[in-house]
């Protein structure tokens, strides 16, 4: 037995050695095979292995976003030394920034370090040294999702900070320098600079002052584009034009310059001895491109600006108006160089010794990247870059990127001198000189404190009771105040009744310190809650009153009011309703006015469903430019029955402009707007207009259009409102008057107090009450708007029907899409959008 048993034992040690040899053998045969193919793609390996070299001496994280990139494949090799900077955002909202896109970059300077390449495709993000950042075209949903330690992130900025925008408390701990015009930063950028001239410009440039001279037979010239600013710039030339006489060319003048740009200086310097080189804003450093191509192009620019000049320029290269006591004594300054031609060319003997050239900012930075060999433990960041940006002499300590949350300010907010300054009447420019300006005691004053959509307007207004004298809706005359002072004059600030806030130019920074529990504070917006880019829920307890649209505001402010004029004459004789409308010249159909071609009612799908039965002809950015300058809307009066007032928005009271417009220029309105019908019935005569959601489908609207086209006596029907009742301008400013006025009446233990808590809620939802009072709800004493039940908690805006506006074959209307509309409300307001309708 023990035999027949170590058979099965052998036979089984001898297939364990068989398979044995059998493994190994296929595992010798794959190494071979392995082998071979390694060593055949050796040499693509090689080169592969070529490239990725200097993108290790990148640094392990550059490597890692690098290959986590799909596009970095078509990435140019790099070399050894080469600093690459991306620049990430749009330049001004354009691409002029491909023309940096090039394999290296010709910097100014032979002494700056060129071995420099500036890219903006964003595939080169992962082996970048620094990337760059345009404030004005900065958006922090864009932002890439990784900031590599060993990569500089830049913040380029060459606006002033009363034209900066955005918010840049978002951006706080995400820049680790600054490049701009201002001397502290962390890249000194100016737009252009003056340098000595050396041996080789000396002898291949000479200047012959006497030529120079000869053509010039006019005085003073000034290319300007924004006719209202921060500075006031316009008041002092218009004081100057008493004196002497300046030619204006640009938007804001009566001259046009046949060239753009440094050309147009260049045919400008060839005419006119002085140049106004008038900044729009008076913060330090703030020298643009105006001053330098006045002197490049052999002009004496007139300085008015709160840069250092004479430490950018040579002496006698220009003249500064705070060193005259007036306008008129400058223009007599001016009027002596005039008539003295070696006094005037004792401003040009500088071009013996100087030049301008271009700025070297992008230099400093190349230069900068090579020499910075700090750790990456110690590389700084901004974590209060809006107060670097506002404030004069804050200085911030440099954090480290890993100590973000422990930085330590130097200097407070309070103590802080603001970068802007005052104007050309506050000769010193010092902040102290803001003292508070007194009253008359019947005096209301309202301060508005912030712009008006970027701009200010004639400051102070005086409205009077008499001016303000209109028909309230429950037909009692309302006015009661003797005279209300609005204004933008910030010295007005400690005695003024109200403060305003206008939404959309509201910046936090900005908000007085200090209030005085007496003086009312109002939120101003005539914007949608779906376009409100505001963040309301930053001002809890901040708000007295909101003056808005809305019915149910403190103050009723819409955009235009129909008033009675008379109660008699209903039946007017329609031979006088035929001569004011003129049917017979109303040839073409329906109009359509708009700019933003993208919206969230979706008119536009509307319009599209329109124009399959009937002509709608479109003007505005998303169509064709209306051939008449001025007021397009009564063009289009003449030849035109029907205008489509659509709303870019279905919120609750929000009818603007385009109503009004209609009504006023003999057009029928046909409106798409509000929550529901009730919305323009309370505000115009139910036989005013054509409410589009009456007809259940964009067919049966056309066919009606169709129908009155050719029915004259039913289309003038829509006119007889006229004969009792007019258009007039939205009566908001007399409402606030009043009502301050009524305030300020009370003895102020009696007054009554409240605050909004949640501001943004009311916004969003009708009825919201978020305000504590003492016994007022937040719908009294509303003027000029009747009382209004909404349901508690039903949203301020509702989605568009979509079996409304659907397009039925599936097409998109042929819009381009809106320039404001992408990119300044797009993605707030589709947040906002999707935020109160969970969608």
């Amino acid at each position: 037995m023990s035999k027949n048993k170590s058979v099965p034992g052998m036979m089984r040690k001898f297939t364990r050695r068989r398979f044995s040899r059998k493994f190994c053998t296929l595992f010798f045969l794959c190494n071979a095979f392995f082998i071979g193919v390694i060593f055949i793609s050796s040499y693509h390996t090689t080169n592969r292995l070529k490239r990725l070299t200097p993108i290790l001496k990148k640094g392990i994280s550059g490597l890692h976003n690098t290959l986590k990139n799909p596009l970095i494949s078509h990435v140019e090799k790099i070399g050894e030394n080469e600093r690459i900077i991306l620049f990430w955002t749009t330049y001004f909202w354009g691409d002029q920034r491909e023309a940096w896109d090039k394999p290296n970059v010709t910097l100014a300077y032979p002494s700056c370090f060129t071995n420099c390449r500036i890219v903006t495709d964003r595939s080169y993000l992962g082996v970048s040294d620094a990337v760059i950042f345009h404030s004005r075209d900065l958006r922090l949903d864009d932002l890439p999702k990784v900031h590599p330690q060993n990569q500089i992130w830049v913040y380029l900025q060459q606006e002033s900070p009363l034209y900066t925008h955005e918010n840049l408390k978002d951006y706080s701990g995400i820049f680790n320098w600054t490049m701009s015009y201002r001397r502290d930063s962390d890249i000194y950028h100016p737009y252009k600079r003056i340098h000595s001239i050396n041996s080789k410009d000396k002898t291949n440039e000479s200047y012959n002052f006497n030529e120079i001279m000869k053509p010039k037979k006019k005085l003073v010239a000034w290319i300007v584009s924004n006719c209202q600013t921060e500075g006031k710039r316009e008041d002092y030339v218009e004081e100057l034009e008493k004196f002497i006489s300046v030619d204006i060319y640009g938007s804001c003048g009566d001259f046009s310059c046949g060239q753009k740009g440094e050309a147009c200086f260049e045919d400008i310097g060839q005419e006119y001895k002085f140049y106004l080189s008038f900044e729009n804003s008076l913060c330090v450093d703030y020298i643009t491109e105006k001053f330098y191509n006045a002197l490049q192009y052999n002009l004496v620019p007139v300085v008015y600006g709160g840069g250092e000049y004479k430490s950018i320029a040579p002496p006698n290269s220009y003249i500064n108006v705070n060193e005259y006591s007036s306008p008129m004594a400058l223009a007599k300054y001016l009027i002596y160089l005039d008539k003295n031609p070696k006094a005037y060319l004792k401003y040009f003997e500088w071009k013996s010794k100087f030049k301008v050239h271009p700025g070297d900012g992008w230099c400093k930075l190349c230069s900068q990247l090579a020499i910075k060999q700090k750790q990456i433990s110690d590389r700084k960041v901004h974590m209060k870059l809006w107060k670097w940006w506002k404030y004069a002499d804050y200085k911030e300590t440099e954090v480290s990127q890993t100590e973000k949350a422990d930085e330590n300010e130097r200097l407070s907010l309070e103590d802080s001198i603001p970068w802007t300054y005052i104007g050309w009447h506050d000769k010193d420019y010092n902040i102290s000189l803001l003292k508070a300006k007194t009253r008359d005691n019947n005096e209301v004053i309202i301060l508005h404190w912030t712009r008006i959509f970027r701009e200010y307007y004639e400051s102070p207004r005086i409205l009077t009771g008499d001016k303000c004298l209109y028909t309230h809706p429950s037909n009692e005359l309302s006015s009661k105040f003797s005279q209300c002072r609005i204004t933008f004059d910030r010295r007005y600030m400690e005695r003024s009744d109200a403060l305003v806030f206008h939404s959309f130019d509201l910046m936090t920074e900005d908000v007085p310190k200090k209030r005085s529990r007496e003086q009312l504070w109002v939120y101003l917006q005539q914007e949608c809650p779906i376009y409100t880019k505001l963040n309301l829920q930053a001002y809890p307890d901040t708000f007295n009153w909101t003056m808005t649209y809305r019915r149910d505001s403190d103050i009723y402010h819409p955009y235009g009011h129909i008033e009675k004029i008379s109660t008699e004459g209903e039946d007017q004789n329609h031979d006088n309703i035929e001569e004011t409308v003129k049917f017979q010249n109303k040839t073409r159909l329906a109009a359509w006015i708009v700019s933003s071609c993208d919206s969230y009612s979706k008119r536009e799908n509307l319009v599209h469903e329109l124009q399959k039965y009937i002509q709608v002809d479109v003007f505005g950015w998303c169509g064709q430019d209306c051939p008449q300058h001025g007021d397009c809307y009564a063009h289009i009066a003449n030849t035109y029955k029907f205008y489509l007032s659509f709303e870019n928005s279905l919120c609750t009271d929000y009818i603007t402009e385009k109503f009004f417009s209609a009504m006023k220029q003999n057009l029928v309105p046909v409106v798409y707007g509000g929550t529901g019908a009730e919305d323009y019935s309370l505000i115009a005569p139910t036989d005013s207009y054509i409410d589009a959601r009456n007809f259940e489908t964009p067919k049966d609207l056309a066919d009606f259009l169709l129908f009155l086209n050719k029915n004259e006596q039913e289309y003038l029907k829509y006119f007889r409102w006229k004969s009792t009742s007019k258009v007039v301008s939205g009566q908001g400013w007399c409402n606030i008057c009043q009502k301050v006025f009524e305030r300020v009446q009370i003895p102020m233990q009696k007054r009554n107090y409240k605050w909004y808590k949640d501001l943004w809620k009311w916004w969003n939802y009708m009825s919201y009450d978020t305000s504590i009072e003492v016994d007022e709800s937040i719908q009294a004493n509303v003027i000029g708007g009747p009382s209004y039940n909404y349901k508690l908690g039903t949203p301020a805006c509702q989605p568009p029907s979509q079996s409304f506006v659907k397009s039925s074959d599936g097409g998109k209307p042929d819009f381009e899409p809106g320039f404001l509309n992408g990119r300044v409300y797009g993605k707030v307001g589709k947040w906002a959008f999707n935020h109160i309708f969970g969608t």
